[in-house]
């Protein structure tokens, strides 16, 4: 299938692609061994059924990522609930670094990894909690034009151009049971516009694979969040959840892996949460 032949609508703004560039100054690598769980053959066809994958936006997924469960928790890690806020007094980034990193203004949009969920593997060369500079981040987002044609990548680039990319933070978690990883990623955009219409294409593009399951529906977010699922594979015993939103500037990839089943509901509560933190700043959810 080439571009000409798919059905899909053009891009009306790009969405995160998969391929990533070279590793930002101060990944915090995991020590996170590998784990059991990984990607099930159902969401790899999933993906590879899309002629134009880049575009579908699911590197919050990580579909090109090495992505498993871990082994290991770190018991020093405070018992809270998730979400509650880690930005209180005290500069110092390593502090409560079991949490994730919270040193700068968009790292501090992650949720911490507390209560029952720590930091999770690593996400491709980034480690399990990374941030990308406006200059990385807008890289990512053109290598994501890999394989158009000439005129398109052209058209791809300018649309990435135009979206303004400040930065990108990115963040997995893995909970105490070692069956759920989630891989969160937060772009942040200076044309908000951009940042809707981003949201929108993506979620269209699901929609018209006609392969995937709408997935759960987000509290107080049902026209800025969506979630979908891939085919189901009954011998490998695991399940997908793919979930793209938008708060502002921000545009959020939210998307988790485990065992069945499936916590698609508790998955989408923790969507729920990280919008809600994006939104107001400062405050626990």
């Amino acid at each position: 299938m080439n571009d000409e032949q798919t059905a899909l609508p053009e891009p009306s703004d790009s969405p995160e692609p998969l391929s990533l560039p070279e590793a930002p100054e101060h990944p915090e690598a995991s020590e996170v061994p590998k784990p059991p769980v990984q990607r099930s053959r159902a969401f790899r066809i999933a993906a590879a059924v899309l002629p134009v994958v880049l575009v579908l936006g699911v590197a919050g997924g990580g579909i090109a990522y090495s992505a498993s469960t871990a082994d290991k928790a770190d018991k020093k890690a405070p018992t809270r609930s998730w979400g509650d806020d880690p930005r209180g007094p005290g500069k110092d980034p390593v502090t409560r670094s079991a949490e994730g990193r919270h040193d700068t203004d968009l790292s501090k949009m992650l949720l911490p990894a507390t209560g029952e969920y720590r930091l999770g593997p690593d996400i491709g060369a980034y480690g399990n909690d990374a941030e990308l500079t406006a200059k990385q981040a807008e890289a990512m987002l053109k290598a994501g034009g890999k394989g158009l044609s000439g005129t398109r990548r052209r058209d791809w680039n300018e649309r990435v151009e135009k979206l303004g990319a400040k930065g990108q933070a990115m963040r997995s978690y893995a909970n105490d049971s070692g069956d759920l990883v989630i891989e969160v990623q937060i772009s942040r955009m200076t044309d908000k516009k951009a940042v809707r219409n981003a949201y929108t294409f993506r979620t269209e593009l699901f929609k018209a694979m006609e392969v995937f399951e709408a997935g759960p529906k987000v509290e107080g977010h049902r026209n800025t969040a969506n979630c979908f699922l891939p085919p189901k594979e009954k011998k490998s015993g695991l399940d997908e959840m793919m979930c793209t939103a938008y708060e502002g500037e921000f545009l959020i990839s939210f998307d988790a892996y485990g065992v069945q089943p499936f916590p698609r509901k508790i998955v989408a509560a923790l969507l729920k949460k990280q919008i809600d933190y994006v939104k107001s700043p400062g405050e626990s959810v």
